[in-house]
C-alpha cells in the first residue's frame, strides 16, 4: 500500500480515506467499496 504523506504537512482526511479504499480494493481483488 502506498503511503501518501507530504513532508511536514501530515496526512489529510482525504488521503486516509484513499488509503483505506486502496487497502479494501487490494483485499477484495479490486472490488470497489461503496
Amino acid at each position: 500500500m502506498a503511503w501518501k504523506v507530504v513532508a511536514g504537512a501530515g496526512i489529510s482526511g482525504s488521503d486516509v480515506r484513499d488509503m483505506m479504499i486502496e487497502a479494501v480494493e487490494q483485499r477484495f481483488c479490486g472490488v470497489r467499496a461503496s
